[in-house]
């Protein structure tokens, strides 16, 4: 599987599609611009930064794009270039 940031339609989101390019799987939507996914080691999750007015965060999801989690729910700093441990 790849994951990777598309511009579409003027905003920034994460899609998952197979290693041959088929079956091309939107996993975030809305008003806010998604982009740098990385996956966890173990296959399970997605973390990506996440803009929002004024500040810009840390996520994590399943792979199928559920559950998406604030990690770091800043109010005065932004976050970004993420990257998972090996272990």
């Amino acid at each position: 599987m790849i994951v990777f940031a598309s511009t579409r339609d003027g905003k920034s989101h994460i899609f998952l599609m197979n290693k041959d390019g088929s079956n091309l799987t939107q996993l975030t939507s809305g008003t806010q611009e998604d982009w740098a996914p990385v996956w966890s080691p173990d296959g399970k999750y997605i973390a990506f930064a996440s803009n929002r007015p004024g500040k810009s965060d840390i996520f994590k999801m399943k792979v199928d794009g559920t559950d998406p989690v604030n990690l770091t729910n800043t109010q005065e700093a932004s976050e970004w270039a993420l990257a998972w441990s090996p272990k």
